[in-house]
C-alpha cells in the first residue's frame, strides 16, 4: 500500500521531477499534456484504495489480486503511451533527419554526429557516421580529411555544437532543423582557421 502511495504522488509529480536533458528539450510539456501522470496517479491511488478495503474486510489471500491487477492497468494503459511520447520526443527527429541524411547526401560526403550516440543513425542512413563526443574531436576529425572529396560534410548535433566550434550561420548550411537537433552542411575550408 506505500509502495502503491508513493508511485501515485511520483506519477502525479514526474513532469516536475524529469530532469532538464538537451536531446528531449519539451518531454517534460509533452508529458504534462498526455494526461499520463494523472492516469498513471489514478491507477496506484485505486490500486492502494483497493487493498486498504480488502485489509479492512480481513480479504488477505485477495491482495495478491489487487496487486496484480494494479501493476497489469499499469502495463496496459500507462506503459505503452509512455514508450511513444518517449519515441516521439526522443527518436522521430532522428528518423527525419536520418531520413534527410539519404536525400541530401553526396557521395562519399562524411556524416559526423556530434556530442551524442545514437546507432540508430547508421541503421537509418546505411551509412558509416562518424561519432564524436565534442567540437575538438570534430574539428580534428575534419582537419584530417580536409584533402578528401567532395569537401564538405554533413554533421549532425545539437544547435549548440556549430556555436562551439566557433562557426557562424554564414560558415553552413543548415538543411533541417527537428525537435532539439539540427543537420547541416559544413565546407570544410571553414575548419582550417579553428584551433
Amino acid at each position: 500500500i506505500v509502495i502503491f502511495l508513493i508511485l501515485c504522488v511520483a506519477s502525479y509529480l514526474s513532469p516536475q521531477l524529469i530532469g532538464k536533458d538537451s536531446a528531449v528539450p519539451y518531454m517534460r510539456e509533452a508529458l504534462q499534456v498526455s494526461g499520463l501522470p494523472i492516469q498513471s496517479a489514478l491507477i496506484w491511488g485505486i490500486g492502494a484504495i483497493v487493498c486498504i478495503v480488502l485489509l479492512a474486510k480481513n480479504y488477505h489471500r485477495w491482495l495478491w489480486s489487487a496487486n496484480l491487477a494494479t501493476f497489469l492497468a499499469f502495463m496496459i494503459f500507462v506503459t505503452p503511451p509512455a514508450a511513444a511520447l518517449m519515441d516521439a520526443q526522443r527518436q522521430l527527429p532522428i528518423r527525419q533527419l536520418s531520413a534527410l541524411i539519404t536525400r541530401v547526401d553526396k557521395p562519399n560526403e562524411d556524416i559526423m554526429v556530434i556530442g551524442f550516440i545514437r546507432p540508430s543513425v547508421v541503421f537509418y542512413t546505411q551509412r558509416n557516421v562518424q561519432f564524436l563526443s565534442d567540437t575538438n574531436k570534430a574539428i580534428a576529425h575534419l582537419k584530417a580529411t580536409i584533402n578528401n572529396k567532395p569537401d564538405t560534410v554533413l554533421i549532425l548535433s545539437l544547435p549548440k555544437y556549430p556555436f562551439r566550434m566557433r562557426l557562424t550561420p554564414e560558415d553552413y548550411q543548415l538543411l533541417g532543423k527537428e525537435g532539439a537537433y539540427q543537420l547541416i552542411r559544413v565546407k570544410k575550408e571553414k575548419v582550417l582557421n579553428l584551433n
